[in-house]
């Protein structure tokens, strides 16, 4: 392993959440609970056992835990740490009152698609790429009923950025 070159920089993107309050909450553990849900609803395709053992280990941190985790350790300087919200608006249509179906269609698959770009590794690993296309065709079938005219177009993801420089 390559030991660290002093000063060297390093700059982090991920998801985050606003605040200190209760990580199990918000759109991120809504979208897993629905993969959850999707791949019980496959329990006649893939063994049950494995759907029991899969664990998909995600944590969404606040920028003061970051922060925090990032002084403690005390192998970098913070230059900088800041926080953008991506509207998940621009990933759905503009909604017309007329075309409901449409709107949940293109609404699911882009959630999908978010879902399966952060998790298709770990799925593959556990359950083999022969389910892959049907998981995320009744993740799509779960999610387009679930959204709502407002809330979608509403909702926002935090993204934590973090700039940081080795001591």
């Amino acid at each position: 392993m390559k030991k660290l070159q002093k000063e060297g920089r390093m700059v982090l993107t991920f998801c985050g959440r606003a605040d200190d309050a209760s990580p199990s909450r918000g759109m991120h553990c809504f979208m897993w609970g629905l993969l959850a849900e999707a791949l019980r609803d496959m329990v006649s395709q893939i063994e049950e056992e494995k759907v029991d053992s899969f664990n998909m280990p995600l944590y969404v941190p606040s920028p003061s835990e970051v922060r925090s985790v990032i002084l403690n350790e005390g192998s970098f300087i913070i230059n900088r740490l800041e926080t953008f919200e991506v509207t998940s608006g621009k990933a759905f249509p503009r909604k017309d009152e007329d075309d409901d179906d449409d709107y949940m269609i293109t609404g699911s698959k882009n959630t999908v698609n978010f879902m399966r770009a952060i998790s298709e590794s770990l799925v593959v690993s556990h359950f083999g790429k022969e389910i892959i296309e049907e998981l995320h065709k009744r993740c799509r079938e779960i999610i387009a009923p679930r959204l709502s005219r407002e809330g979608s177009r509403k909702t926002k993801h935090l993204s934590i950025v973090i700039s940081m420089t080795r001591r």
